[in-house]
């Protein structure tokens, strides 16, 4: 006998996808655990199905100085709440995100990333892994990768120049 997919006992328990790491407050580590989050949660629509329910998730995987940050979130957030609104008050997931950006993106990402720009070379290793490695630090320099970009585009100028 085949199982089928309108047993939900089965289909309820099933999880799909990777749960995100734990974050503790590593700056470099900011943007893999937000893009993990991301796609879980887009994984996940109907189980985390309001802003609520979202930024508990994410603070399940906070730890250390990330939670500490995380409570005091939440202790502003219930100071301005009303009787009719839900635990967080009026703080949407949205909101959440912005403040977790301003807090732990790396403040001089895009300087960063360039530096490691000019620094890059192929080397030994493989063409696709360094233009992998190439695309990425170009797009967190916030430098426009298109290969339809006119010929006097100075990004785009700027990027030629630094693949070695």
């Amino acid at each position: 006998m085949s199982s089928t997919n309108t047993d939900k006992s089965k289909g309820s328990s099933s999880e799909r996808g990777n749960r995100p790491p734990i974050f503790t407050g590593t700056r470099s580590e900011y943007k893999n655990l937000l893009s993990k989050i991301e796609f879980y949660l887009r994984l996940h629509p109907d189980k985390y199905d309001t802003d609520e329910k979202k930024i508990l998730f994410v603070i399940t995987y906070l730890d250390k100085e990330a939670l500490l940050w995380a409570e005091g979130w939440l202790a502003q957030r219930k100071k301005h709440k009303t009787t009719n609104e839900p635990i967080l008050g009026s703080g949407s997931f949205l909101e959440f995100k912005t403040s977790f950006k301003e807090t732990y993106e790396p403040l001089n990402l895009v300087q960063e990333s360039m530096d490691k720009l000019y620094k890059l070379r192929q080397g030994g290793s493989p063409a696709e892994e360094y233009i992998t490695h190439f695309r990425m630090l170009a797009r967190q320099a916030r430098l426009s990768i298109s290969p339809s970009a006119p010929a006097d585009d100075s990004s785009d100028k700027q990027l030629r120049e630094l693949f070695q």
